[in-house]
C-alpha cells in the first residue's frame, strides 16, 4: 500500500498508528492519504486519512483513549461514547457537544460531496473509526447496535485492521489509479506522488506492486 503524507511529524498518535500499520503490510494493494483538509463550502473538515483499494474508498477518523479504561465500549445512538460502567469513554474528542461517530459522519458526508465532484461520478464511501488505546488497556469488546449502514469502529488491532481491507479482494473494482489520481490532484497534492501515476497503478495493483512512502516534511 502506497503511503502519501505531508508531514509525516505532525500526524497524532493515531494518525501515526495507521501510517504504522500500512508499513507493517506493504503487499496490500491500495493508496492511503494521511491528514487531508476536504473543502466543504465556506471552510474545511480535518480528515485523518483516506484510503482506497480497488474495492471501496474509506474515509478514516483517527482518535484514541487518553487513560485506561477495561471493558466494553458502548455506543449509543447519539450521545458520547461510554464504557459498560457507565462512565463516559475518556476519548480525545468524546464531549456531551460532540463525539468521535458523529464527527465521523460530518466528515464523510463532506468527503463524498468532494469525491464525486472530484471524479464526476457517484462515489459510494464507507466510514472507519479507529480508535487507539493506552498501554496495559484492554477493550473487550463493541457494544455499538445501531451503527449506520457502511459504518464500522475498530479498537485498535492491526490483524483486524487488515483484514478489513482484504475481505472484501473478491469482488468487483471500482477504484482505479486514474480514479483516485483525480481525487487527489482534486486537493493539489499531486507533488506527494511527484505526478507519477505509474506509481498508484502500481500501488493498486494494477502493475507490479511495490510499497513506497512519499513524505514531504515542512
Amino acid at each position: 500500500m502506497l503511503l502519501l503524507v505531508d508531514n509525516i511529524s505532525g500526524l497524532s498518535r493515531a494518525q501515526r498508528r495507521i501510517a504504522q500499520w500500512i508499513a507493517w503490510n506493504p503487499d496490500q494493494p491500495g493508496i492511503a492519504l494521511l491528514d487531508v483538509h476536504i473543502p466543504d463550502r465556506n471552510r474545511t473538515r480535518r480528515l485523518d486519512a483516506l484510503i482506497w483499494s480497488a474495492q471501496r474508498c474509506v474515509a478514516v477518523t483517527a482518535t484514541g483513549f487518553r487513560s485506561r479504561q477495561n471493558g466494553t465500549l458502548v455506543v449509543p445512538p447519539t450521545g458520547p461514547l461510554r464504557m459498560s460502567n457507565g462512565r463516559r469513554a475518556d476519548i480525545s474528542g468524546n464531549t456531551l457537544l460532540s463525539d468521535p461517530v458523529t464527527r465521523t459522519r460530518v466528515n464523510s458526508a463532506a468527503t463524498k460531496t468532494w469525491l464525486e465532484r472530484a471524479t464526476g461520478t457517484r462515489c459510494v464511501l464507507y466510514e472507519l473509526l479507529l480508535i487507539t488505546v493506552v498501554r496495559g488497556q484492554i477493550v473487550t469488546a463493541i457494544d455499538a447496535p445501531d451503527l449506520p449502514p457502511k459504518t464500522d469502529i475498530l479498537v485498535e488491532d492491526f490483524d483486524l485492521f487488515q483484514h478489513y481491507f482484504q475481505r472484501f479482494a473478491e469482488l468487483s473494482p471500482r477504484w482505479t489509479s486514474a480514479r483516485i489520481a483525480k481525487v487527489i490532484d482534486s486537493l493539489g497534492l499531486s507533488y506527494l506522488y511527484d505526478g507519477d501515476t505509474d506509481l498508484l497503478a502500481e500501488a493498486m495493483g494494477e502493475t507490479t506492486s511495490s510499497a513506497r512512502v512519499f513524505s514531504f516534511p515542512h
